[in-house]
């Protein structure tokens, strides 16, 4: 090989091998954030959780564990963030997370899902959710009552709440005009006593 092939040929080699270089380092720079972890569906690990999300320390158990579930509405000014927490036992948890986008504060936090294993001796609850809208959603809890030698009677707790311009979370004195609130169908294995009320439409 002539001289000059073999300067233009080190050149070269040097220049890949910078460039390569510079690719690693720009690679290494993107870290997984909680955002990332949360619409991975990631194990979140408690120190993950501790710093990133205002969450009730009862819920931190040797049990118990945390995973990402999803995120909504990522780029408005307050994303939210559902997480799962698994006690290990016998329930399951969901939170919805607010965050301001800018500095990624969590701004507000609240228990929109419980999901327990059932004791047919015993009352029972389950929580439930849907979110309407970047700023709005409803919880509901669906409860069981349970006495000796009557029937079941079962109660339905609607309510409705929205983010404010602080990210904080206020509950709405009735359904929010325009949205699709889903009807409640009671499973067939319960044996309830009559009660309207159950499918009565929320106030608009």
């Amino acid at each position: 090989m002539k001289p000059g092939f073999r300067i233009i040929a080190a050149c070269v080699i040097v220049i890949l091998g910078y460039s390569c270089h510079n690719n690693q380092k720009a690679n290494s720079k993107h870290k997984k954030t909680f955002f990332d972890s949360v619409a991975a569906q990631l194990d979140l690990s408690f120190k993950q959780v501790r710093r990133h999300a205002d969450i009730d320390s009862g819920y931190f158990t040797a049990k118990s564990k945390f995973t990402g579930d999803t995120i909504y509405y990522a780029h408005s000014e307050f994303p939210i963030a559902i997480i799962r927490n698994d006690d290990g036992l016998v329930c399951s948890y969901r939170f919805l997370l607010v965050y301001n986008r800018h500095t990624r504060e969590n701004t507000a936090c609240y228990l929109v899902e419980t999901d327990c294993d059932e004791d047919y001796s015993t009352d029972f609850s389950r929580l439930s959710f849907k979110i309407f809208n970047k700023t709005q959603f409803f919880t509901r809890e669906v409860t069981y009552t349970r006495e000796q030698g009557k029937k079941t009677r079962v109660t339905v707790d609607d309510r409705f709440f929205q983010i404010d311009d602080r990210g904080k979370i206020e509950r709405l004195k009735s359904a929010p005009t325009g949205v699709n609130v889903p009807v409640y169908v009671q499973p067939d294995d319960i044996d309830d006593t009559a009660d309207d009320s159950l499918n009565k439409k929320p106030e608009k």
